[in-house]
């Protein structure tokens, strides 16, 4: 008879408290925890707001520092990654709300009491660690996105202050202001027999900074062999010489005597023009034709797909090969995008020529150099060879080249691509008509 009043002591004392779990600790509990989902709901919404108005109104400064660049990129995927964050604690709000409703009576009892079971027998300090074990990772996860919010303010100041501050004084390079501030460039003459062409192009990019495509064009009428085409697409930063940068473009691609002396036409070239008598075209910053803008975008992201690519703390530049030659991308100015030279070049006499003094045509020559392209390798196609080695012989390939064009007089044309892990140049020979004046299409 005691033993069956203490049996039924103890299972009224287990479910009063069973009760009382339910009605207390038990919904609070949940309560508690739908309260802490909707706190990190809250504050991502804080930390992703803030990140996203910084990466809005960043875009109304030009960026022509590649650590900028860098950070923003940084803060761009920091913000993909707190709305990643905080569509799944949504997502988790609303099942434990619709998990809340669907739970019956029966299944909160029985929750209650295996937790009061584990208490009893002394697990619920196990349980409480594992819970704030289980609960430190996502509360350590929002507070980084809020420490990455607070860093994004200090980006938009150094943003806000390169875009704002004077410019007129602070270049060496007269040009460089204007194309900064959104100006084209266009310049056209006619001195003597020569026809002169210079464009630049400034295009801005909130992922790229600001980029130019350069054309430079010299069209000598009386000696058409000694006409040119020069195109560079280049990042600009308040430090570029454009001019200058054009000249160490050809200086960097001297594979043979020819190249050496195109490079020294170009630079003086260069050096003639008056560039008082430059044509601005001003328009609002980088309101550009849509046309050309999605030009542009199209050639530099084939060109180079990773912006920031070579810059600090990328490993190609700072790779050396086993060969020891250097990859085309530490040939050039990092900022760089392609090099496009076409010219003409002295063809060496034919081995079919029947008369000694006849001098054959001279050959066209068009180059184009992408020193960070780092596509995969192409077939080999009739007339074309794919070189794959980080050692760029674009010296002895020019040189065959113009030498097979000259021991196959059937052969019109002959093109050679050199490809490495990251870079790109390509060199295609052509022959000019004997009877017509060599000119460049």
């Amino acid at each position: 008879m005691a033993a069956e009043m203490i049996s039924s002591a103890v299972v009224g004392e287990t479910l009063n408290r069973v009760v009382s779990r339910i009605l207390t600790t038990g919904s609070h509990g949940e309560d508690d925890r739908r309260d802490g989902i909707r706190g990190s709901v809250e504050r991502l919404e804080m930390a992703h707001g803030r990140m996203e108005a910084v990466l809005e109104l960043s875009t109304r400064w030009p960026i022509t520092d590649v650590s900028l660049l860098r950070w923003r990129l940084r803060l761009k995927r920091a913000a993909e990654e707190c709305d990643s964050a905080l569509r799944r604690k949504k997502q988790l709000a609303v099942e434990d709300d619709e998990a809340a409703s669907r739970s019956s009576f029966p299944r909160r009892v029985a929750h209650a009491t295996r937790s009061l079971v584990s208490a009893l027998i002394g697990g619920r300090d196990g349980d409480s660690d594992k819970s704030s074990s289980s609960s430190s990772a996502p509360a350590a996860n929002v507070r980084r996105f809020e420490r990455l919010a607070d860093g994004a303010s200090e980006f938009l100041k150094l943003v806000e202050l390169g875009g704002t501050r004077p410019r007129q004084h602070a270049f060496f390079d007269p040009l460089i202001g204007r194309l900064l501030a959104g100006e084209t460039l266009n310049y056209r003459s006619v001195r003597g027999r020569k026809f002169c062409y210079l464009g630049v192009r400034p295009v801005s990019f909130e992922e790229r900074g600001v980029e130019a495509m350069v054309g430079f064009v010299v069209q000598d009428f009386m000696a058409p062999a000694r006409s040119f085409r020069l195109g560079i697409m280049v990042r600009l930063s308040e430090r570029t010489d454009v001019l200058g940068t054009m000249i160490e473009c050809l200086q960097s691609a001297t594979p043979t005597s020819h190249f050496r002396v195109v490079a020294e036409d170009v630079r003086r070239e260069l050096a003639q023009l008056p560039t008082q008598d430059f044509t601005w075209v001003a328009r609002s910053p980088y309101g550009h034709n849509k046309y050309w803008v999605d030009v542009h975008n199209t050639l530099t992201r084939w060109y180079r797909p990773n912006p920031l690519c070579c810059t600090d703390h990328h490993p190609y530049r700072s790779r050396i090969p086993s060969s020891g030659a250097s990859p085309l991308c530490s040939t050039y100015p990092e900022q760089i995008i392609n090099v496009h030279l076409q010219c003409n070049i002295p063809a060496p006499p034919s081995d079919n020529l029947v008369e000694e003094d006849e001098q054959p045509p001279p050959l066209n020559l068009t180059v184009l150099f992408i020193p960070h392209d780092h596509g995969t390798p192409e077939e080999e196609e009739d007339g074309v060879k794919q070189h794959l080695s980080s050692s760029y012989g674009s010296q002895s390939y020019a040189l065959e080249a113009v030498d097979h064009l000259r021991r196959h007089a059937a052969s019109r044309t002959y093109q050679v691509s050199l490809r490495s892990g990251h870079g790109t140049a390509h060199i295609y020979v052509e022959k000019t008509g004997r009877k017509r004046a060599v000119q460049l299409h």
